[in-house]
């Protein structure tokens, strides 16, 4: 027998897989559904009331991160529920937030951009802002053959696809890549 059904729920046997429940979730937030589970079946879809409350921006952000954060589905999205507070970049002027699923940085001349997987690991390694790249200046965006995915920052890119892995990309060779589409 499994447990009651309360609205919102998951079963027990899906627990532990957070990042799919929470991408279910959001999925039916965003269509104003609330997932209930019943006992032996998939879970349930219906009309939720009060959808948007449950998927709150958290008060650790705050202006453009924030701004960011709630546009990416606030905690329902795939950067999850935030681990730090904004917190101000140690060297150059600007903000961050990590999330669960990312980050969020902002600078006044780049405004606020994710960062994650293995283009944010990659960026980490090289220290973040302060690394030869940057500041990010777009989000995560997948490669016109959508077999991969880019961040561009103030001085290169981070590339990434899954036979490579993520690798920067700045100077001349940039430069002549972007020419050729």
């Amino acid at each position: 027998m499994g447990a009651p059904s309360v609205p919102g729920s998951v079963p027990a046997s899906t627990r532990g897989h957070r990042s799919l429940r929470r991408r279910v979730a959001a999925t039916a937030g965003m269509a104003g559904l609330l997932l209930t589970t019943v006992p032996g079946s998939a879970a349930l879809a219906a009309p939720a009331p009060s959808a948007q409350a449950d998927c709150a921006a958290s008060d650790w952000t705050i202006g453009a991160i924030r701004e960011r954060y709630v546009a990416l589905q606030g905690p329902c999205g795939f950067l999850g529920a935030p681990l730090t507070r904004e917190t101000p970049t140690p060297v150059r002027l600007g903000a961050f937030n990590h999330f669960e699923g990312g980050s969020i940085y902002w600078s006044p001349g780049t405004g606020a951009h994710e960062v994650h997987g293995a283009i944010r690991a990659a960026w980490e390694r090289q220290g973040w802002e302060n690394s030869p790249v940057g500041f990010p200046l777009t989000d995560e965006v997948p490669t016109p053959d959508t077999f991969g995915a880019f961040n561009h920052f103030e001085a290169g890119s981070i590339y990434w696809a899954p036979t490579t892995g993520a690798y920067e990309v700045r100077g001349g060779i940039r430069d002549a890549w972007g020419h050729l589409g």
